[in-house]
This record gives structure tokens, sequence and C-alpha cells, in this order.
């Protein structure tokens, strides 16, 4: 038994603001410059200024694009941007401190002032419950403060740890089979560590039959097969084709 679903796909043209780059389509590159002090205005010399940044265990939060700052505290690069306002984020080297700020158009991407606050650490640990072999790699989503945005793969099982700015954590978790939890965490004023705890990823009813024989279904309508014979048990021992068929 072979169904067939006939989809019907529809383009929808999206509007949105116009995009900040220069005449060629291609070219969303913008220049950039700046300093990074820190909250007494001293120049940090070493910190890494992105838009987005990827999370590795046992590491510092990576940048997509890396921009570092020199002796002065200057920075100075380009960055793609498909529209403004843009959120700049900054470490310092050690991750001790972080910053945010958020450029608003392209003359003010040529003097960004960026100052570097104790950071914030999120703390926690990816497990699965519900299945026999334990959890290899999940991935997490953080989002600081609405608009700055972390991500990455972490190890099952093992205790994460990761330097943040300040700001109300947004967190996402899920594993290959798209299992997900969120929730989100409120910064408290004198709060140094968001301890997310053990976070369970409940397992996918797909991940509980791996290896397993295929559940009988329930079958609303069948062509080329009587209702009464479209069972899975009415084709053991035959060759079936099975197409799944979904969105996301």
């Amino acid at each position: 038994m072979h169904r067939t679903l006939a989809v019907l796909l529809i383009p929808l043209c999206l509007a949105a603001g116009p995009w900040a780059g220069g005449d060629d389509e291609d070219d969303r590159s913008v220049g950039l410059s700046g300093r990074i002090v820190d909250a007494e205005g001293q120049p940090v010399v070493g910190a890494r200024v992105a838009t987005s940044w990827t999370l590795q265990s046992g590491t510092l939060p990576v940048p997509y694009d890396d921009m570092v700052s020199g002796e002065d505290g200057r920075f100075s690069g380009s960055i793609e941007v498909l529209h403004y306002p843009v959120t700049l984020s900054a470490y310092s080297a050690d991750g001790a401190l972080a910053g945010v700020v958020s450029v608003d158009d392209a003359e003010a991407a040529g003097d960004v002032r960026l100052t570097l606050e104790p950071s914030v650490r999120v703390v926690g640990e990816l497990t699965r419950s519900g299945l026999e072999t334990p959890l290899d790699q999940a991935y997490l989503s953080l989002t600081v403060g609405g608009s700055v945005r972390l991500s990455g793969s972490v190890r099952g099982g093992e205790a994460f740890g990761f330097p943040v700015p300040r700001g109300d954590v947004k967190w996402m978790a899920y594993d290959s089979w798209f299992s997900m939890l969120d929730g989100l965490h409120a910064l408290k004023p004198d709060e140094v560590e968001v301890d997310l705890g053990s976070l369970d990823i409940p397992a996918h009813v797909l991940a509980k039959h791996v290896g397993k024989p295929l559940p009988e279904w329930s079958v609303s309508a069948s062509r080329g097969v009587p209702l009464d014979q479209s069972t899975l048990a009415a084709h053991r021992g035959k060759w079936l084709l099975i197409e799944f068929w979904g969105f996301w």
C-alpha cells in the first residue's frame, strides 16, 4: 500500500524593512568601528565583538564574525546587516566581562561604544528520560535580554557553564528527534549565576520505537487496497513502502 498526499505550495512574499547593504544586493556588509571599555571607562584589550555566538562544551562562546579590540580598546571590521537595529555583544578575553549595544543605523556603526560589565554564568545539565541509551548530544539555545543569541551543541549528561551578558535568560533545549524543553529565567539584580538545573528532555515517541516492530495503525482511507486489508498485519511477510510526510 502506498499512500500519496498531494500538496499545494503557495509562495508568500514577506515584506520587510529595507536592508542596509550597498547597491549590490549580494553585498550586505557594513563597516563597523568603535571602542570597548569597562564600567570605569578604561579600554578593554583583546575583547571579541560579534552579532551572534556559538556554544561549545568546555569553551567560551565562539563568535561567528570576529573583531578584536586593540591596546586602546578600539576595534574595526565589517558585519553583514539585513536590517537595523543590529545587536552587538562583546566578551573580554577571559569571559569575565560582557556587554551589549544596539546599533540603530549605518551612521552609528562608525562610532560604537560598548561598555562591559561582569558577566553572568549560566549552568546546568541536559539529560533524557524514557530510553535505555543515555543522551549523547543535544542542542542548547540561549537568548539574553531579548536580543543576544547563543546556540550550539552540548554533550548530554555533562554539566555545562557559559558566561553571558546580564539580562533575562530565555533557554531552549532539544535533541536530534526535536523533543524540546524551554523556559525563561528572570535575572535578579544581584544574581551572578543562573542555575538551570537538570534539564530532562523527554524521549520522542519515534525514538522510543527505534529497533522495535512498527505499532499497528488506523487507516481511514486507502487506494488500490481494500480498507479491511490495509492493516500492517495484512502485509506481514511482504515488501511494503511506507511514506511519511510532514512539515515544520
